[in-house]
């Protein structure tokens, strides 16, 4: 769970008074917003304090956790007045759970939630109102989308546990007997899992351990044993990959999120022959888009991802029209042609550097797309964009993470137009 901590959030003063309360104090507070990472934001005398769990406008009583120079974080005791559109959450662990954050917001004002939140980061950040956000992509699955999960199994004198952290206190694990966003075949795995009691577990006289599932072509991988090679078919292209390599969990907006690629790029890159993947992992955009150029180079640094990535390109036949490459992305262009029609970019977390923007626009590109796991260094990289002459013309948040505080965004650059 993202920590108030690792917000970006402009309304906290740099400095702040000492609090008007102390830790383990009860308060009645009123929710003024809900900031990016799920939080919603309240205020005791002007000292911020974040609280899990709440909507915009609801009078809460929390209880104090931490405090810390510039904010505090609570637990929410008691809903005292509840938004209109607050809804029951059908999962009996919510709240308790930090794996999500939204299940008592309706879905379609998730999505809102969610397109507010991503305006607001980019105000804070590159300093003025976004003029090219579109509407949140929703899931089609809102609920038992995920196709890969970790649970932690602990068996000691309190007995055997097997689930997810309590949200407040790591030291308490939740006995979890079903997870309502992780998929079907998950939960029917866990579910034997539990009738063979643990079998596995205690025959080996196992007392705690980190399990891992991965569902794929009807059936369920774990890490129990070695870490098998595993197939998955997305729209016709074909992918091998293992648990631990990253592979995307929301299998039912694949088709949306493709559907919507190809017209950007018949919108905004018309023509266009080459394409290159950085950052590409095991190939999963780049082998997408593969049918849309006539040539497709990819970089990619870790090297249990690029033996993927081979198998994949060799898997999809385009052998012939593709070169791979494995070092980290600013090591690689000194290989790569001069010139691509249209760069792809999936960096992790943080982001893809102001080296690697100075390098993507030496390259002359007709289009960028970045897709972004984290808007708030996404953002801090639209001003790299723009230093080497390429300009923000479409941003889409997209929720491959219903009910949590997740978001991923696709923002498209192109080069600047002088009049």
């Amino acid at each position: 769970m993202m920590t108030p901590s690792q917000l970006k959030n402009a309304d906290i003063p740099d400095k702040q008074e000492k609090p008007p309360f102390q830790t383990g104090e009860e308060l009645i507070l009123t929710i003024d917003s809900i900031a990016f990472g799920g939080f919603g934001v309240a205020r005791k005398n002007d000292f911020v304090i974040f609280v899990p769990f709440v909507m915009e406008n609801e009078q809460v009583r929390v209880q104090i956790k931490k405090i810390k120079s510039r904010y505090a974080e609570a637990a929410l005791s008691e809903v005292m007045v509840p938004s209109p559109l607050r809804i029951k959450a059908p999962c009996p662990y919510f709240t308790r759970c930090g794996g999500c954050s939204y299940q008592h917001i309706p879905y379609q004002d998730q999505l809102e939630l969610k397109k507010k939140q991503v305006a607001e980061v980019y105000r804070q950040i590159v300093g003025n109102q976004m003029s090219v956000l579109e509407e949140t992509c929703s899931s089609p699955l809102s609920y038992h989308y995920r196709t890969k999960i970790r649970m932690k199994f602990i068996n000691n004198k309190k007995g055997v546990r097997f689930g997810y952290f309590d949200y407040f206190d790591h030291n308490v694990l939740l006995d979890v007997d079903h997870c309502h966003i992780a998929s079907k075949g998950l939960n029917d795995y866990l579910a034997k899992v539990r009738e063979n009691d643990f079998a596995f577990f205690k025959d080996r006289n196992i007392r705690s351990y980190n399990l891992a599932f991965m569902e794929t072509k009807n059936t369920v991988v774990d890490n129990l044993g070695p870490n098998q090679e595993v197939e998955t078919e997305v729209l016709g292209k074909h992918y091998t990959h293992n648990r631990e390599s990253f592979f995307q969990i929301n299998h039912s907006i694949f088709p949306s999120l493709f559907k919507i690629l190809v017209d950007l790029i018949k919108r905004f890159a018309p023509q266009s022959e080459t394409l290159l993947d950085l950052f590409c992992g095991v190939g999963f955009f780049g082998i997408l888009l593969s049918d849309q150029v006539k040539k497709i180079d990819f970089v990619e640094e870790n090297k249990v991802s690029f033996r993927f990535l081979l198998k994949n390109i060799e898997l999809n036949s385009l052998k012939s029209n593709s070169e791979a490459w494995c070092r980290p992305a600013h090591k690689a262009f000194a290989s790569l042609k001069k010139h691509y029609d249209i760069i792809l970019i999936d960096p992790p977390r943080i982001g893809a550097s102001e080296t690697v923007v100075r390098q993507i626009a030496s390259l002359s590109p007709n289009l960028v797309i970045y897709i972004s796991c984290n808007p708030a260094t996404q953002f801090r990289d639209i001003r790299y964009f723009f230093n080497y002459g390429l300009e923000l013309v479409y941003l889409k948040p997209f929720d491959f993470f219903p009910q949590t505080k997740h978001i991923e965004t696709i923002a498209l650059f192109k080069p600047v137009k002088h009049k």
